[in-house]
């Protein structure tokens, strides 16, 4: 395996996926600000939320991208990315349906650390299951190379 290939494409596509969400959450904040009549102070309030609506769903989209690009690099015969990428986010999907978020509440909840700590194991649980799989298959495929091995 080549772990040191698999990370630095899966640090690029980890940028890629940050990208996305902001670039699309920033056209669309600024469709909302500039062309609608907002009531300044909500204005205000949602603009002191504008990060953290942002970052959110940047570093989910960054971590699922980048886990499956390291699970299609890494290894020299890897799944193909778009296959990863399904199967890494339907194990967050799942993860996040068995911690069911619950509504947005003004107190704080103690265990909301639950709703990130779920999906991001999930996902590196499969990226895991996915670099095992695939070393396992380049593993077994050397091995049947080998002339010596009859």
């Amino acid at each position: 395996m080549d772990f040191s290939r698999g990370l630095r494409k899966a640090l690029l596509y980890a940028l890629v996926g940050f990208v996305i969400p902001v670039a699309f959450l920033g056209l669309a904040s600024m469709y909302h600000f500039m062309l609608r009549d907002i009531n300044p102070r909500d204005r205000e309030n949602d603009l002191a939320r504008l990060p953290l609506v942002i970052l959110t769903p940047s570093i989910g989209l960054a971590s699922l991208f980048g886990l499956a690009t390291l699970a299609s690099f890494a290894p020299p015969d890897g799944p193909p990315f778009i296959r990863s990428l399904i199967i890494i986010s339907a194990a967050t999907l799942v993860g996040v349906v068995v911690i069911r978020p619950r509504p947005l509440r003004k107190m704080t909840d103690p265990h909301a650390w639950y709703a990130i700590v779920v999906p991001l194991g999930a996902a590196l649980t499969a990226t895991a299951i996915l670099l095992l799989i695939s070393g396992l298959k380049s593993h077994e495929k050397a091995d049947g190379d080998d002339p010596g091995a009859r």
